[in-house]
């Protein structure tokens, strides 16, 4: 037992997984053990596996996981749910269990009966799994199929000649079937053969004369203990034969068919010949044995063929015998076997077994459709069901899928393993898995039920397994609100028992747990809430009393919402916050403050002329109600008429923020005062304010004539006819009032001859002055004829104007004012003759002007383009000069010294020497040429052409007349020819002078 132990614990980890196989060692039990007996104690099991190290032992609960009643675990076993002993049930027969195909494996009739038992142990939901092997016990006897066999050989068949036999089932297994075969009587010419069949072989010549026939016991035992053994009786007759036997082509025969699936009926063919003519030669054929009578033989020709179908779940392989037996006298037999191999066809359907946990309900509502009751927040890895899939035929690797409403559920992998899914598969084998919990939590709410499917397949045919989960539901919601924070709001001057509110709570759960109850809940939770009550049932939330917002403006308290009323211990609730807001009603009449008092009447003084839109007053209407629609306006507004024409044009306006504003310029001279009557509304009530505004008088106008304003004055007066001084006379005013409206005259020219007097007239408004303009002398010729133009200041405090008259005085030619206009129009007609004539001209000399601009710029833009052309040129002469300059300095290097670091004091020195008479040393001592810098490029002739024809020799010591050469040289692009080369050559000169004297130090360039 320790040894057992040992080996259990070995060979199955202990694991406390939730939802896991535990396998078992195999159990092995005899079979018809007594009723009752113990095949094994699960719950002592799971102690030496340490499965229940964590939870509770007494809480253990054992249940076969396929607990239909029909299933083989429940016919032959009996599980206690509470110890997990597991005993037998009932009778236990190895051959009916085997016949009734209750055993896991095929059992053939040599193997093993093997039952599969699964336990599912709660609440850890793991599966227990082993297997209960029934062992065979020697309880049957071997058995012929005939208690009587008749064989008839031919007397003189050789020794050695083998009668095949019908061989003896035992439905036993291993040992305890068929073991040997003996002949029990003695002295028999015959002996027993198991080879491949049974046959009884002629050991001594036969001799019909001597004895015709022989009457055997053939006895079959098994290897049991005890030994049971079977017998047949076989009668031996010998028949006379003729020459040649018939001779089958084979020994042995080999046949393979599909069950249910023949082209035809014929399975195949054996074949004898026999060397004899005539009937000797003619062969019948005759079936030995015909197992489960499946065959049948035609004797003409051997063809062995099918009298009905097979089914490989039941047998799959026959041994025939057969005999040929020619027809001729003393005819003479053959026999050969005939092994049929019955391969298996997929002809059934694969089948679906589920177990589902006893504790949940389950309703059949269809054949092959099952409703599963289960609640709703189960555990992840809580075992859901079973699932073994099995097919009677031999095929591998049947494929299977689980769809979770008709999404593929898939087998946890490392690619999928962050899935989250309503379930998992726990597969444990090929063709078994269990169907958990996922990660997901099964809700019902979202997901009320889910449908799955199970598939199968054997490349042929399809099976669905289907049923449905229902979700059972739990308290698991609080209700729901659609807001956190209710905002409400009722208008005040209420009624009693007006209807605020209707609150409506959602809880998703199912009867008691998803009926809501509504309840008030003051702030602080202590005082009493006497302003509104609620419904419970409904959530009708109503007035208890008639507010008024002027005295409180809002309310706050909580209101609960809770579900299952009948049983508060499971109830779940809510509590949101809500506000009250009493809406404002126009109740209340508005009143007009200005400077901060309450004002009826009120009277202002502004300027006139102010700017447009200038603000001249501001009032602020006032309600006691909230948000008060204010209008402001004017009662006395402008109107429009039909004919459109204004009722009353007001030159201001109010705006809503109570500002008034004159849209129109305000002139005391058109109207000096006004009266408005400014109204405030809230659209009920009204306010008004009765408003005057008096204009103060600004110096805005100057003064004008009062019957022509804008015109020069023509007078006309003939001299001749003249009876008093006086010219002609103007009347003046000003719109303005007062000081403003205050005149003064002065004559501006013509003052030798005319003089001007002022009336002013008092008593008018606008006050008037009369203008006279009066000559001085009267007497003849003291006047000229002619035109006068008068001008006259005329100004008040700001503002002055100059009035211009034209005055016309006529003699006695010209005695009447048309014919002195004639005269001076003919006169104007002259002058503006004159005028067009010099514009003319003035025109004429601009245009020209602008023409000599316009040549002097092209004249200095081709000026420029010549200038630049011909740098150019004299650049491009320059660049072959120097070419020729480096010959010249190859040329002179033998006769010209070359330093260029020589100072001032060796040149005066080299001047001074008795050596220096040629003009070769000449120019080797003034002229030092560098190397070739670009200096201020200049052109040296020789120094006899800078002197003119003086011999250089003779004035070799001649400093000053060195001097006087030097100074001679003629600077940038003025080229002169060489005397030597009579080519130009560029040199730089630099000319100092120091106490030494002067020198020259020149560059080729």
């Amino acid at each position: 037992m320790l040894f057992i132990t040992i080996i259990i614990i070995y060979l199955v980890p202990t694991s406390s997984t939730l939802g896991t196989y535990l396998n078992l060692i195999d159990k092995k039990i005899p079979e018809e053990i007594p009723i009752g007996s113990l095949i094994t104690d699960l719950n002592e099991e799971l102690n030496l596996l340490n499965t229940t190290r964590d939870y509770d032992a007494e809480n253990l609960h054992f249940t076969f996981l396929d607990d239909i009643k029909t299933s083989t675990e429940n016919v032959y076993f009996l599980l206690d749910p509470i110890t997990g002993r597991l005993t037998s049930k009932r009778y236990l027969d190895r051959e009916s269990m085997c016949l009734n195909k209750h055993c896991s494996n095929t059992c053939q009739p040599d193997g093993d009966c093997v039952i599969n038992v699964k336990v599912l142990v709660i609440p850890s939901y793991n599966i227990i799994n082993f297997n209960v092997e029934i062992q065979d016990i020697n309880d049957n006897r071997p058995f012929f199929a005939s208690d009587y066999q008749i064989e008839k050989i031919p007397e003189n068949v050789l020794i050695g000649h083998k009668i095949p036999l019908e061989v003896a089932y035992d439905p036993d297994s291993g040992v305890n079937s068929v073991q040997n075969y003996k002949i029990l009587e003695k002295e028999t010419p015959f002996e027993i053969e198991l080879n491949d069949g049974l046959f009884l072989v002629v050991t001594e010549k036969l001799d019909r004369e001597i004895k015709p026939g022989y009457n055997l016991t053939i006895e079959a035992c098994d290897g049991g203990k005890p030994i049971n053994c079977g017998r047949s009786k076989i009668n031996i007759i010998l028949t006379d034969v003729n020459d040649n036997s018939p001779q089958f082509e084979q020994l042995i025969y080999k046949f393979k068919i599909y069950e249910n699936e023949l082209s035809s009926a014929v399975i195949g063919q054996a074949k004898a010949v026999d060397l004899d003519e005539g009937l000797n030669s003619k062969i019948k054929y005759s079936l030995m044995n015909n197992p489960g009578d499946y065959f049948t033989l035609n004797e003409d020709n051997g063809e062995l063929s099918l009298k009905k179908w097979f089914d490989y779940e039941k047998e799959n392989f026959f041994t025939i015998n057969i005999e040929a037996r020619d027809m001729g006298l003393g005819s003479l037999q053959a026999y050969t076997t005939v092994e049929i191999n019955v391969l298996d066809m997929n002809d059934n359907e694969p089948e679906i077994s589920v177990s589902f946990l006893n504790v949940f309900h389950r309703n059949l509502s269809s054949l092959n459709h099952i409703l599963i009751y289960i609640p709703e927040n189960l555990e992840e890895n809580k075992f859901i069901a079973h699932v073994q899939i099995e097919d009677k035929d031999h095929v591998k690797n049947l494929e299977w899928n689980i769809y979770v409403n008709d999404t593929e559920l898939k087998i946890p992998s490392v690619l999928n393993s962050e899935e989250k899914n309503f379930f998992r598969i726990n597969k444990l084998n090929s063709e078994s898995f269990t169907l958990n919990t996922g990660s997901r939590i099964l809700d019902r709410e979202t997901t009320p039920q889910l449908k799955i499917s199970i598939r199968t397949s054997d490349l042929k045919n399809i099976v669905y397994f289907n049923f449905t989960i229902i979700l059972l539901d739990e308290n698991d919601n609080s209700p729901k609100m659609d807001k956190e924070i209710y905002e409400l709001n009722i208008n005040e001057n209420n009624y009693l028992d007006q209807l605020i509110h209707k609150f409506d709570a959602h809880d998703p759960d199912l009867d008691q747990n998803g009926m809501i109850v509504y309840e008030l809940e003051s702030m602080d939770k202590i005082s009493k809430i006497d302003f509104v009550y609620i419904e419970p049932l409904t959530g009708y939330l109503r007035a208890s009393k008639i507010f008024d917002r002027e005295i409180k403006s809002f309310y706050e308290f909580n209101l609960i919402a809770r579900d299952n009323p009948k049983n508060f211990t499971l109830s779940k609730m809510t509590r949101v916050k809500c506000r009250l807001n009493i809406i404002d009603l126009n109740d209340n009449k508005p009143f007009i403050t200005f400077d901060g008092r309450i004002q009826k009447n009120l009277t202002l003084k502004i300027d006139e002329n102010l700017h447009l839109n200038s603000e001249i007053l501001r009032i602020n209407c006032q309600d006691k109600d909230l948000n008060s629609n204010i209008i402001y306006m004017i009662k006395n507004q402008p109107e429009t008429s039909a004919s459109g024409e204004l009722v009353n044009d007001l030159p201001f306006k109010l705006s809503q923020n109570g500002v008034l504003t004159n849209y129109k310029n305000l002139d005391r001279e058109f109207q000096d005062a006004y009266e408005l009557e400014l109204v405030c509304s809230d659209t009920k009530f009204n306010s008004s304010l009765n408003l005057k505004i008096f204009l103060n008088d600004l110096n805005d106008n100057c003064p004008r004539n009062l019957y022509k304003p804008n015109e020069d004055i023509i007078k006309f007066i003939n001299f001749y006819n003249m009876s008093t001084n006086e010219v002609f006379k103007e009347f003046y005013t000003d719109d303005d009032v007062g000081k403003n409206s205050i005149l003064k005259f002065d004559l501006l020219n013509f003052r030798d001859i005319f003089f001007l007097s002022v009336n002013e007239m008092l008593e008018t408004k606008p006050q008037i002055y009369e203008l006279n303009i009066k000559i001085k002398n009267s007497s003849l010729g003291s006047v000229k004829l002619g035109r006068y133009d008068i001008r006259v200041r005329v100004k008040d405090v700001d503002c002055e104007k100059i009035e211009k008259f034209i005055l016309y005085i006529g003699d006695e030619n010209v005695k009447n004012e048309s014919l002195f206009l004639d005269t001076v129009n003919k006169i104007d007609i002259m002058s503006k003759m004159s005028l067009k004539a010099s514009n003319l001209i003035f025109i004429l000399i601009l245009i020209g002007f602008f023409a000599s601009i316009l040549m002097f710029l092209i004249i200095i833009l081709v000026t420029c383009i010549f200038k630049k052309n011909k740098i150019k040129k004299k650049q491009k002469e320059i660049d072959c000069i120097k070419v020729r300059n480096y010959r010249l300095m190859e040329a002179t290097e033998n006769r010209l010294s070359l330093n260029t670091d020589q100072s001032a004091e060796s040149v005066l020195s080299n001047a001074s020497s008795p050596s220096s008479n040629s003009t070769q040393q000449l120019n080797v001592t003034y002229y030092q040429l560098s190397s070739f810098q670009k200096q201020k490029v200049v052109n040296i002739s020789d120094y006899s052409a800078s002197i003119g024809s003086t011999d250089l020799s003779d004035s070799a010591g001649d400093v000053n007349e060195i001097q006087n050469g030097i100074q001679k040289v003629r600077y940038k692009y003025d080229i002169v020819e060489s005397l030597e080369e009579k080519q130009p050559c560029l040199v730089d000169v630099y000319h100092n002078e120091n106490n030494y004297g002067h020198y020259l130090r020149s560059s080729i360039v």
